[in-house]
């Protein structure tokens, strides 16, 4: 009986050091998953394949685990709640527009915009 009791009690410290270390390991998953997978765009307008009538193009969208972002190679600002929003001057007929974020741990991601600008 006292054997059986014995059993018992290491059999559920066991259990419940199991149970907090992949409670930690999985909480330490969670958090540090975003960071690895590298930053995100969202491009929200213009929408790709356009064609546009005026050469000032407003492009705006969102970012997420950014610390930089450039605009065909020229930086632009993120504000406080990971929005860009910037102006760009098109050339007649066919455009391609680059948007690069880079995140603290150097990763990139690269989104392209194609955009056709015809003169009225």
């Amino acid at each position: 009986m006292i054997m059986r009791s014995i059993n018992i009690k290491s059999l559920l410290n066991i259990l419940f050091v199991s149970i907090a270390v992949l409670t930690i390991f999985g909480y330490a998953y969670f958090r540090t998953q975003a960071y690895l997978s590298g930053p995100q765009i969202t491009i929200e307008h213009p929408l790709n394949s356009v064609t546009v009538y005026e050469p000032l193009l407003v492009i705006s969208g969102t970012t997420e685990r950014a610390s930089s972002l450039h605009l065909n190679g020229r930086k632009i600002f993120i504000d406080d709640n990971n929005v860009f929003k910037e102006d760009l001057l098109l050339y007649p007929g066919y455009n391609i527009i680059t948007i690069e974020a880079t995140d603290r741990f150097d990763k990139h991601v690269k989104e392209h915009i194609e955009v056709i600008y015809q003169e009225t």
